[in-house]
């Protein structure tokens, strides 16, 4: 007989324990995503050798993602990637506390808003850290490479192209991390875009994005361990009376 508790369908995103976040589901998925990037790569290239009216935005998609992996100066890129992630999350943490002290609420519990989301174990700080890095990269190419290039072909602007394609981004983003987090999510999607564009390529990007899913799951949490330990004693729902000295 079916355990209902493990059949039963969670509704509320902080009740998503985190060895069914951070598990080979997670592994799976991504590997998903890059053969989902691999088809649509050589599904373009199909397309545009196939038909005549596809041949031109196409190609110059290709050629655009292909351009944008080369830069003539790597440690530069990687250098401004992080510089841009250091004040992303300096201005996060700052708004956190804005946030906090409007609420009434201590700051590390805004910034622990979404604790649950956190490993706990080495294996799944493992998985965390191969997903952080996936996404990353994965990410930068879907959304600035490929899902930007369309709504910029549909609509002639660079502006409406930026929206659309991190209006998309965040709202992928909310049923897990909420509906704040998608407004930063938005912003910090605004922000890649447009670093993309003006360094023209994805290295600073995905530097960028890298560093922000690792602070966010491993350095962040680090800086209120105390917090956060008595923050999730506090959602378990152990008696405090049970709790060892």
């Amino acid at each position: 007989m079916n355990d209902p508790s493990r059949t039963q369908r969670i509704t509320d995103r902080t009740k998503i324990p985190p060895e069914l976040i951070w598990s080979k589901y997670s592994v799976i998925q991504s590997v998903v995503f890059w053969l989902l990037a691999l088809g649509t790569w050589h599904g373009l290239h199909w397309l545009g050798s196939n038909y005549e009216r596809f041949t031109l935005p196409v190609w110059r998609y290709v050629a655009r993602v292909r351009y944008y992996f080369y830069t003539g100066d790597f440690e530069r890129m990687v250098m401004l990637g992080l510089a841009v992630a250091a004040a992303l999350l300096a201005g996060l943490l700052l708004t956190d506390y804005v946030i906090a002290k409007f609420k009434g609420i201590k700051t590390s519990r805004q910034i622990l808003r979404n604790y649950y989301l956190l490993p706990r174990t080495n294996k799944q700080s493992f998985v965390a850290m191969l997903v952080g890095v996936n996404a990353g990269v994965f990410e930068e190419i879907f959304f600035r490479g490929g899902i930007f290039t369309l709504f910029f072909f549909l609509t002639n602007s660079a502006v409406l192209g930026i929206l659309i394609t991190s209006i998309i981004f965040a709202l992928l983003h909310a049923s897990l991390q909420g509906w704040l987090s998608a407004v930063w999510i938005f912003l910090f999607g605004v922000v890649l875009n447009i670093l993309v564009l003006i360094t023209e390529t994805y290295i600073a990007a995905i530097v960028c994005h890298i560093t922000i899913n690792i602070a966010n799951l491993f350095l962040v949490p680090a800086m209120f361990e105390e917090e956060l330990e008595a923050l999730l004693l506090e959602k378990s729902g152990i008696p405090p009376e049970d709790i060892p000295e």
